[in-house]
């Protein structure tokens, strides 16, 4: 995986506080910038002197939309976000890598289910390239989606959504709640629990899948309600854009050598007790795969050949992946001496 320079063709003002960003893709980068609805971009610049990267979701449909696009808001002490929301012009290059993400699902013409969608605030990025896709390819299955707010003045893609209305008729649905809405407001208010949960979800359909993405809480909260309605852990996907955990610490709090591989060259390096394997590597001079450094991507994703590693956090890598020895490298600290982790399986 490497960053492509490519030309921003448009950028929209969706709120105040949100713009949505699309790539021009030259005829040389087609087959490496096909994308799974679901999936997200990671956007390289140069902010204040420092090189920063930040993983942002496709918010377009492979089969619907012609450009490539991700929505980026504006967050409180997000210099990226900031430079992106005010800055950047139809015109300008950024560099991109290419698309990642298993936040998505196989599609089938011939499925009849009915997809649940809660969503909260940006959250919904991932959740309306979902949405439009499955619309679009699964004729005979319907999509619902609940989606939690500030207020109706901080809605994502509201125009969009009025859209999809329009065209689908009751193939679907959409919930509006919000924390803080106007005295005009007569719908849901406050935040989703497990009872907003249970009267959103229609027991009669007989095929289900469920798909969230927002702040941890409201996350929880959904999942709670759905394990309790027996829901198939296999039915519920969840994509994270941050974590509110405490980070863990190291069992033994010492500098070690570790060795990595990455595109193909063998390098020692040495982790500091404050560092991660990702840190430890950016600053030994190398340039490791990695995006979000929250252990929610997938990104970094290296495998762990020798020693023994463990990881701050986790959102992302499945419990199989960490059996076979897979590793967040971002998020990952060395606890022994014999720790030799290669980033090119």
């Amino acid at each position: 995986m490497k960053f492509h320079k490519l030309k921003v063709s448009r950028v929209i003002r969706d709120t105040n506080e949100a713009v949505a960003l699309s790539f021009e893709i030259p005829e040389s980068l087609k087959d490496q910038f096909e994308y799974k609805h679901g999936q997200f971009l990671t956007l390289k610049f140069e902010v204040g002197g420092k090189s920063e990267r930040r993983a942002y979701s496709i918010c377009s449909s492979p089969v619907v939309d012609e450009e490539i696009t991700v929505a980026v808001k504006k967050i409180a002490n997000g210099n990226v976000s900031k430079h992106i929301t005010e800055n950047l012009q139809e015109g300008d290059e950024v560099e991109v890598m290419e698309p990642m993400g298993r936040f998505t699902i196989d599609l089938d013409p011939e499925n009849k289910k009915h997809y649940y969608h809660v969503g909260g605030g940006s959250g919904i990025t991932p959740l309306m390239s979902i949405i439009k896709t499955t619309l679009a390819v699964e004729p005979k299955s319907k999509v619902s989606l609940l989606y939690a707010n500030k207020d109706q003045f901080s809605i994502m893609f509201a125009k969009e959504f009025e859209n999809l209305e329009i065209q689908y008729g009751e193939r679907f649905r959409i919930q509006y709640i919000y924390s803080r809405p106007t005295s005009k407001w007569k719908g849901l208010k406050g935040r989703i629990t497990k009872d907003i949960v249970n009267n959103f979800i229609n027991d009669s359909d007989s095929e289900k899948e469920f798909f969230m993405c927002g702040p941890d809480g409201m996350m929880a909260t959904v999942t709670e309600a759905l394990e309790e309605n027996g829901v198939d852990e296999k039915n519920i996907h969840k994509e994270s854009f941050g974590t509110s955990k405490p980070k863990k610490k190291q069992e033994e709090e010492v500098a070690r050598k570790v060795k990595i591989k990455l595109y193909g060259e063998e390098h020692e390096i040495i982790v500091h007790p404050e560092e991660t394997i990702v840190m430890a590597s950016m600053r030994e001079g190398q340039e490791p795969p990695y995006s979000c450094q929250l252990g929610t991507c997938s990104t970094c994703r290296a495998k762990v050949i020798s020693g023994k590693v463990k990881m701050d956090e986790n959102e992302s890598l499945t419990d199989q992946e960490v059996a076979e020895g897979y590793i967040l490298s971002c998020t990952a600290r060395p606890l022994s001496d014999d720790v030799y982790v290669d980033f090119d399986v």
